[in-house]
């Protein structure tokens, strides 16, 4: 009849390094009792529980040796190249590993230290995933308890935290506990980033332009909007549509010094006014080039919008 034992899961973290460290320490069922309580007579006076960080040089030297007295084997997973926030994607990927280790052992039952609900939760779902796809046996068994109520993970805490600092390149800890554990190394793969299909959508420019005009190979100013009609009153300005881009042309006498066909057009594309809440603006360049009069120009500065620098 196979000896019922039982696998008991931590982890080790370090962040600026890189490294995913869980470990697994696995126990008979019947040497549990007499584990634990030579565990709890390590604790110091008012002290709860064993963490291998909290611990001092000296200190640590002493888990090791009694971690070292105790029956026991057990398996480590250590994930490289983990970047900030990737820690959980670290943690699903060392479990997958380190449960398969654990199952291939015969181990029905395994106990992960209580983190958060929400986190805890998660596991329990890609534990629950992994099954289901017969990754893992259905009789696997998991459970997640606190440490201070459980003495045995304290074991893999310490040998979690050994093996990360061999990582790290002191090994004085795990060289007297590596004879019990087996390891595996991986590296944390990139997730390529996933871009959202976008159509191709033409768009059409909403800014003023200057283009040479097909009839008199003037520049026009054209600013495509919808259409509306624009009264100037007596300023000596007409306008007309145009049905290509649905702009309003305005056909201005030319000025001295500018004539028809140079830099300057006399031939003025305007674009219709804009559906908007603030005021448009008129330049005194555009004044001059359309020759508008004074008491036209507030009217015409209420319908529409002429660019700077015309």
């Amino acid at each position: 009849m196979p000896i019922a034992r039982t696998g008991y899961i931590d982890e080790s973290l370090r962040i600026h390094q890189g490294l995913y460290v869980l470990a697994a320490v696995i126990i008979a069922d019947a040497d549990a009792d007499r584990h634990r309580q030579a565990l709890r007579g390590l604790l110091y006076r008012r002290q709860l529980r064993l963490h291998w960080r909290d611990e001092s040089t000296r200190r640590r030297s002493q888990l090791i040796a009694a971690a070292c007295q105790l029956r026991h084997t057990g398996a480590v997973v250590i994930a490289a190249g983990v970047g900030p926030g990737r820690q959980e994607r670290a943690r699903r990927k060392c479990i997958e590993r380190l449960l398969g280790e654990l199952a291939s052992r015969g181990i029905a039952s395994v106990v992960f230290e209580r983190r958060h609900k929400e986190l805890d939760a998660r596991d329990r779902a890609m534990i629950a995933a992994l099954q289901r796809q017969q990754s893992l046996p259905a009789a696997l068994h998991a459970t997640w308890q606190p440490p201070a109520g459980e003495p045995l993970l304290w074991l893999p805490d310490i040998a979690a935290g050994a093996a990360s600092l061999a990582e790290t390149g002191y090994d004085t800890y795990w060289k007297e506990l590596a004879a019990a554990f087996t390891l595996e190394r991986f590296r944390l793969g990139l997730i390529p980033r996933q871009r959202k299909a976008r159509a191709s959508v033409v768009r059409r420019s909403t800014r003023a332009h200057f283009q040479p005009s097909k009839e008199s190979g003037n520049h026009q100013c054209i600013r495509p909007t919808t259409p509306r009609p624009i009264d100037f009153g007596a300023s000596g300005v007409t306008h007309s549509r145009d049905a290509a881009d649905e702009s309003v042309v305005l056909a201005c006498p030319p000025r001295h010094g500018h004539p028809a066909g140079g830099r300057r057009s006399a031939a003025l594309k305007v674009p219709a006014p804009r559906q908007s809440r603030r005021r448009a603006r008129i330049t005194p360049a555009a004044a001059v080039v359309a020759r508008i009069q004074p008491e036209a120009m507030s009217r015409y500065a209420s319908h529409c919008w002429m660019p700077w620098g015309l």
